[in-house]
């Protein structure tokens, strides 16, 4: 009964919104006296107050010399710019560093290297794995050869 009555509703909307017609395109047809005709189109007040700044600030940046000749893009630049003297201790300081680096590196990998192998207690090297081991080889924990020596003796 719901389903019918949904299908009923969408049946009456239907009907009214594919009744509703587009606005035809022919109707706008006659607008089209309407247009002017066309103008020449001048500078507008933005494009010479552009260039008048433009030409403002090279005037400015040319006239404003300090008092030792330099300009103030210049003085700008050399309070930021970093000194050439720092720089350079600070390249000799790490070239010292790499070079020490370098001596400390051969001196350790031409030394002649110890045999002992620190472990944190003795018993570890006397531990073996119980896994993957040949048959009467029990990795030192159980002498199998007497056991062995009496199996074939039994045969």
């Amino acid at each position: 009964m719901l389903a019918l009555r949904i299908t009923r509703a969408t049946a009456r909307i239907v009907p009214r919104a594919t009744g509703r017609r587009a606005a035809s395109t022919t109707e706008h047809g006659a607008h089209d006296s309407h247009h002017h005709s066309p103008q020449e189109e001048a500078f507008g007040k933005g494009f010479y107050i552009t260039i008048a700044s433009v030409v403002g600030v090279l005037a400015v940046y040319k006239f404003t010399a300090g008092v030792d000749g330099d300009s103030p893009l210049t003085r700008l630049i050399n309070k930021y710019s970093d000194d050439q003297e720092l720089w350079l201790g600070r390249n000799d300081r790490r070239t010292v560093m790499l070079e020490q680096a370098g001596r400390d590196r051969a001196l350790f990998q031409h030394t002649k290297k110890s045999g002992l192998v620190p472990v944190k207690f003795i018993e570890t090297l006397n531990s073996g794995s119980p896994y993957n081991n040949e048959a009467g080889r029990a990795g030192g924990h159980i002498d199998l050869e007497a056991l062995r020596k009496q199996l074939k003796a039994n045969q």
